[in-house]
Formats: C-alpha cells, sequence, structure tokens
C-alpha cells in the first residue's frame, strides 16, 4: 500500500469537446452568433450545442474567422473552454473561412490568431468579453 501511494500513476485525458453550455448559454450564445453574422447562414441553437461539444457533422463556414476567434479567445481566457481549443476546432474540421470552404488548419487559426493580438485594435473586443461575463454568471 505504501508503493501505491508514493507511486501514483497519472492519467491526463485530452478533452472531447470544448464546452458543455446550459440551455440558457446555449441560446445566447446562439443569438450573439446569428446577431454578429458569424457564419454564412444562421445557426440553431442545437447547431451551437453541437459545435461546443464538437460533435457537428459538417463544418460550419465563416463570414469572417475574427468574429468566432473572438468569442472563443474570450472563453479560453476566462477557462470555460480547454487549452488546446485551436486543436479540438481542427481536428473536429469545425471551421472553414468563406473564402476557401476548406477546414482551417492550425496554423492559419494561430496565424490569425498572433494577427490579430498583434493590432492596434482591442482584440477581443469588449461586446465579446461582455458576453462571455454573461455566459459565466449563468454557470
Amino acid at each position: 500500500m505504501l508503493n501505491e501511494f508514493n507511486h501514483v500513476e497519472v492519467i491526463l485525458k485530452d478533452s472531447n469537446g470544448l464546452a458543455s453550455f446550459n440551455r440558457k448559454q446555449i441560446k445566447l450564445i446562439t443569438d450573439f452568433a446569428n446577431r454578429k453574422n458569424f457564419f454564412t447562414t444562421p445557426v440553431d441553437e442545437n447547431t451551437i450545442e453541437k459545435f461546443f461539444n464538437c460533435t457537428l457533422k459538417k463544418t460550419l463556414i465563416a463570414t469572417n474567422l475574427r468574429y468566432i476567434l473572438q468569442l472563443l479567445y474570450s472563453l479560453s481566457q476566462q477557462k470555460m473552454i480547454p487549452y488546446n481549443w485551436v486543436s479540438l476546432v481542427v481536428r473536429n474540421k469545425m471551421l472553414a473561412p468563406q473564402k476557401s470552404m476548406i477546414p482551417s488548419t492550425r496554423g492559419a487559426i494561430s496565424s490569425r490568431l498572433t494577427e490579430l493580438k498583434n493590432t492596434t485594435a482591442t482584440f477581443p473586443e469588449e461586446e465579446y468579453v461582455n458576453i462571455v461575463k454573461q455566459l459565466k454568471e449563468m454557470y
């Protein structure tokens, strides 16, 4: 028993989803995504829930990755989604830019994030930070 106590095996589980939000949170995100025109077509709550569960069957086409990345980055900053969120988005082929309609790569998303952080504009914008604060209060 002493040996077992002193030799604990650590098992790290890789996260399979971005987040598990409640119905009110999903509705808030869905309304925000549609108001900001995140995607080329409006999304419903079921689609947003599948997005955060990483169970989408079809890639979402982003009108402008900047919008979605601001939300995901803000969620990441508040530890509401895992640190490896970019990998999860890429592995599950969840986002594609409207220009190419090909699922984004890790390098493309990381480069875009770096570019956005280095601009003189505030990143993420205040409205994204505020949405994430609202989501956090809904837990």
